[in-house]
């Protein structure tokens, strides 16, 4: 939701901020379908649990990262983002 309201207020003023927000929104968008897959195979095993647990630690370590990148003046794009909204 965050990537979503940045790109909604601040993203119509700034074409930067808007990039960001698109590149983020995407990312999370990814990462609710590769955690809906990881739902939908958890009755066939322990892949299930990996999955989703390597999607969390990913999301949250490339957000972080992603913040400090463009905290600092840089670019920074999501590998394996599917790009949804352009």
């Amino acid at each position: 939701m965050g990537p979503l309201a940045v790109l909604l207020t601040a993203g119509r003023r700034s074409q930067r901020v808007r990039a960001e927000a698109v590149a983020s929104l995407n990312w999370e968008i990814t990462v609710a379908i590769l955690l809906a897959v990881a739902t939908a195979l958890a009755p066939f095993g322990p892949v299930a649990p990996v999955l989703a647990f390597v999607t969390v630690v990913l999301s949250v370590g490339f957000h972080v990262y992603a913040a400090l990148t463009v905290a600092r003046g840089g670019r920074f794009t999501y590998p394996g983002a599917l790009p949804f909204i352009s």
